[in-house]
């Protein structure tokens, strides 16, 4: 026969306790004391209980799901360390709170704003590369919503975001302080790509308080492939004077750079230094391995799920601002007479 299921109520006798604290339990509420917890644990574990989700979310009226609105990309999809780490980090926060996660690929507005109406989620995630456009549509949503990996401009809604801008003028400086004087910005995406506008500004900002010219002919426009960044690195060592150093806004472009340097016979760093922003497993797979701005896109993307269920806990309630910081590792692709001595890691964002 089959058996028959386990549920709250029966935890409940079997532990001596109420089925509220079962329930504040399997939701590891600072309500309930350590020892309590532990017992009641216990007999969960004796009697192999199981949640029912579809009851517990009718119960409380909420769906027990949070949504993660990501874009289509069909470029980089395979490759995406820091999507498939954000992912991770997301699940594995819901997963803390007894929460499903729904993945949808952004397809337009109005599939976007229905899914927010639809009362599947109790909350939703944005990523940094859907446009500003939607994520106003959205603001007005009855639900809570956090951006993962950029700010919200004017609109009252939460963020989590790292220090973009800062990183970037941190790998800038680092090639300025070790010499170089025409430095090219190898960028992609549209110019007004929040990320990527933060790390141009970032570039600038450093060449500025240098004294330097900013160069036009200097910064360049690729569409995030290897292949667009490989044409441009060659179209740009051929220019006379040549530029000495390379910031490339991402590491697959970068990895691009060094192979364009290699087929003209040019050495890096010697001939032509190269740095990059991102700092994934793939900087350390390449000859020579890249310097590098540390994104901790897992730890923005855990505070940004962490924050989202504040919002649904209803433990905060005004829009909160999160920026957490990057730091350059100095690698085999910038290092000069002036770098080899000073460590790997370089201080805070200036």
């Amino acid at each position: 026969m089959r058996r028959p299921r386990i549920t709250g109520r029966d935890v409940a006798v079997a532990a001596g306790v109420s089925h509220n604290t079962v329930s504040l339990v399997m939701r590891d509420s600072p309500l309930v004391k350590p020892e309590t917890k532990e017992h009641v644990r216990k007999v969960i574990a004796e009697l192999g209980y199981q949640r029912n989700a579809v009851a517990a979310a009718l119960a409380s009226s909420k769906s027990q799901t949070i949504g993660y609105l990501i874009p289509q990309d069909t470029v980089n999809a395979e490759i995406d360390v820091f999507r498939n780490q954000m992912l991770k980090a997301v699940e594995l926060c819901a997963e803390a709170h007894d929460y499903y996660v729904l993945i949808d690929m952004f397809v337009d507005a109005q599939r976007a704003r229905s899914l927010v109406s639809s009362g599947r989620i109790d909350a939703l995630l944005v990523d940094a590369r859907i446009s500003h456009e939607v994520v106003e549509k959205l603001a007005s949503s009855h639900i809570p919503i956090v951006l993962i990996g950029r700010d919200a401009g004017d609109l009252a809604i939460s963020w989590v975001k790292a220090d973009e801008e800062g990183g970037a003028y941190q790998a800038t400086t680092h090639l300025i302080q070790g010499g170089h004087q025409r430095i090219a910005f190898i960028t992609a995406g549209e110019a007004d790509h929040q990320i990527v506008r933060q790390r141009e500004q970032g570039y600038r900002r450093a060449l500025t308080q240098a004294g330097l010219p900013i160069i036009p002919e200097y910064i360049v426009r690729g569409d995030w492939t290897f292949e667009s960044s490989y044409e441009l690195s060659s179209q740009l060592l051929r220019q006379n004077p040549r530029p000495t150093a390379f910031f490339v806004v991402t590491e697959l472009m970068a990895a691009a750079s060094l192979q364009a340097a290699a087929a003209m016979k040019l050495r890096v760093p010697r001939d032509i230094a190269v740095v990059t922003i991102g700092d994934s497993m793939w900087v350390r797979y390449v000859q020579p391995q890249l310097t590098a701005v540390h994104v901790p896109m897992m730890e923005v993307a855990t505070q940004a799920t962490e924050l989202l269920f504040q919002h649904i806990e209803e433990s905060i309630s005004e829009p909160q601002q999160i920026t957490v910081p990057t730091a350059l590792i100095v690698r085999a692709s910038s290092k000069t007479r002036k770098s080899r001595g000073a460590g790997m890691r370089t201080g805070q964002n200036g």
